[in-house]
């Protein structure tokens, strides 16, 4: 098993992790997607990020969503991204955290959503960005 999948084996047995899955609805329920966070304190953020927030322990921070090849498309992005958001909430998190490129939270805010783009990176403009959970 390589570095990486053994860290994320183990990242799922902390008590602090937050896992959403999508699976098919049938009697094996086979996970095709999914989304994994935790505190933003456990995260080691991209060289030159500053998010003021870090130590306040008040934001989760929301890793890549995945979903299987087949079930893209349908929505199901969209789904784990706000069950997410939702269970950050109910954990008590203020923030969600993330990387994403700017023009899907252009979109996002376009569409009324509460995002600040934190730090912008240019020229891959893969920006973090923070959402306040007040407004959700």
């Amino acid at each position: 098993m390589s570095v990486s999948k053994l860290k994320f084996a183990k990242s799922l047995f902390f008590n602090d992790t937050i896992l959403i899955t999508l699976r098919i609805s049938d009697k094996n329920g086979e996970i095709v997607g999914y989304v994994k966070g935790g505190p933003a304190e456990n995260y080691s953020l991209r060289h030159g990020t500053h998010d003021e927030n870090l130590g306040k322990n008040n934001s989760a921070f929301m890793e890549w969503i995945c979903i299987k090849q087949g079930y893209w498309g349908e929505s199901h992005g969209h789904l784990l991204r706000s069950t997410y958001l939702k269970e950050a909430k109910r954990l008590g998190y203020s923030y969600v955290t993330s990387y994403v490129h700017r023009n899907v939270i252009m979109n996002r805010m376009d569409k009324g959503e509460t995002i600040e783009i934190v730090q912008k990176y240019d020229p891959d403009k893969l920006d973090y960005y923070r959402t306040d959970l007040a407004k959700i």
